[in-house]
Order: structure tokens, then C-alpha cells, then sequence
């Protein structure tokens, strides 16, 4: 009985530390423009720069975020979780829909 109100305690610590170290929407958009200006030759953009040139999304799910930045036809995705943000993949919005049109055309 008593390690097994330790394990409660232990997940709920846990699960509160998550929750409150769930990275924001201007980390996500800190970790673009660090990322943005490494993959672009050392450019230095401003977060309202890179705002102003597409547009973010930042999805909770209370222990976990998701963040989506598109611009133009493409996009990137992170993941935040622990305090940590983490690129997941970039993305064509026309090869997303060529994709989608060979998955229809194969049913």
C-alpha cells in the first residue's frame, strides 16, 4: 500500500512538472528563427520577421505541445515537451497533396 501511494505521488509530481514545463509559443518560435537562420546561411530574422512572412499554430495537450509554421507551401513542425522543443520534419504543402492523390488512386 505505501509504494503504491508513492508511485501516485511520484506520477503526479511528474505529470505536473511536465505540465508546467510545457514550452510556449515563443519558444517554438525562438527555436524557428535559431533554426531558420542555420539552414539559410547564418541569415538573422526577428520572430515578427518570420511572422510576418508565414504563419504559426501552437496545439496543448497538457503534458506535450505541437507547433506548425507554414510559409508560403511549406512548413515545419516541432514538438515541445519537457522544456525541450524538438524539430520533428519539414514539409511541401503539394507533395502532402500528391501523396494524398496516389493513396486515393490506389483505392
Amino acid at each position: 500500500m505505501r509504494l503504491k501511494n508513492i508511485l501516485i505521488l511520484i506520477t503526479c509530481v511528474a505529470l505536473i512538472a511536465l505540465t508546467i514545463s510545457n514550452p510556449s509559443q515563443e519558444k517554438f518560435q525562438k527555436k524557428l528563427v535559431d533554426d531558420f537562420g542555420q539552414f539559410h546561411g547564418g541569415v538573422s530574422l526577428s520572430v515578427d520577421q518570420i511572422m510576418s512572412l508565414g504563419h504559426g499554430n501552437r496545439n496543448s495537450f497538457f503534458i506535450f505541445s505541437t507547433y506548425q509554421y507554414e510559409m508560403g507551401n511549406i512548413g515545419v513542425k516541432y514538438w515541445g515537451i519537457a522544456g525541450q522543443t524538438i524539430f520533428i520534419k519539414s514539409f511541401r504543402k503539394d507533395e502532402q497533396q500528391k501523396e494524398q492523390t496516389e493513396s486515393l488512386d490506389s483505392v
